[in-house]
């Protein structure tokens, strides 16, 4: 797992780089571990993983999906966004109601009501 960098300017492409420079190999890792400074409250964490290192499963619309199975303690607490749907929620809180997953903490997003910022409850 590595932290996020969180800048204010966008990890951009420069057409005058020469093919395999140091900047053009930098270039997906900063598209992967930078985001914008907005989002530093959020302390994310991420990991890369190839797709073959993955559990594969069939979705019920036909494609693969690619899975990283994680224990129950790995997850502290589930947010559903502003937009989250009835189906989801239910979905969500259908799994959260299983015995092992009894510490995760519960979290809804949703707009404020006059600023451009999102209120988490």
């Amino acid at each position: 797992m590595r932290e996020v960098r969180y800048e204010r300017e966008r990890a951009l492409w420069d057409t005058s780089w020469r093919a395999n420079s140091a900047n053009e190999r930098e270039l997906p890792e900063m598209l992967v571990f930078n985001k914008n400074a907005d989002w530093s409250y959020e302390q994310e964490l991420r990991q890369v993983y190839t797709l073959r290192s993955l559990k594969q499963k069939k979705l019920p619309n036909g494609e693969t999906g690619y899975f990283l199975p994680l224990p129950p303690e790995a997850i502290l607490s589930v947010t559903l966004g502003v937009r989250a749907t009835p189906q989801t929620k239910n979905n969500v809180n259908t799994l959260l109601d299983q015995k092992e997953f009894a510490h995760v903490r519960r979290l809804q997003a949703s707009l404020h009501n006059s600023d451009y910022s999102i209120c988490i409850h």
